[in-house]
């Protein structure tokens, strides 16, 4: 029984070993290290001929590259109305693996996103908290929204006037 107690323990041990630490990005550090934030609806979604170095699990994983419209320009060049961004999800919709927090990206046009994106060296446009937590970078609108609007429902104060 002591040995069974044991190995269980150091197979937890190991598990907890193997875990990544995630960064968690305040809305103001991904602005401030972003070139460009906008709001994005996803025209469309392709498979990206190649795999990316940064996807960790290239046999779970699909490098893909989301072909979005600019909806509005929070930060950057306003005259840019389409950006490219590469990502790699799970085809089937699982969530990420070993802490990897992979981007929302649906063609669904009811959602939009808020993104922050910075430019990689080869002058495309990528996630500012980077591809492994592209997630991070990338927020559904829809939740954004859901957010504000649990916060104003809540705070009345901010429709007084004519019109409360």
């Amino acid at each position: 029984m002591k040995a069974i107690v044991s190995g269980l323990a150091l197979l937890i041990a190991t598990q907890a070993a193997l875990a990544r630490p995630i960064r968690v990005w305040t809305h103001q550090e991904l602005y401030t290290n972003s070139n460009f934030v906008a709001i994005l609806t996803v025209e469309s979604i392709t498979l990206s001929a190649a795999v990316s170095t940064n996807n960790p699990f290239p046999n779970l994983y699909k490098d893909y590259i989301a072909h979005c419209k600019v909806l509005q320009v929070l930060k950057g060049d306003p005259t840019i109305t389409t950006v490219d961004v590469p990502f790699f999800q799970s085809p089937d919709g699982r969530p990420g693996f070993n802490g990897a927090v992979p981007a929302p990206f649906t063609v669904q046009k009811t959602i939009d996103y808020l993104a922050y994106l910075k430019r990689d060296p080869e002058g495309g446009w990528v996630a500012t908290a980077g591809t492994y937590d592209a997630g991070l970078s990338i927020k559904t609108i829809k939740f954004v929204m859901l957010m504000l609007l649990a916060k104003v429902s809540s705070n009345r104060s901010m429709f007084a006037g004519p019109c409360a």
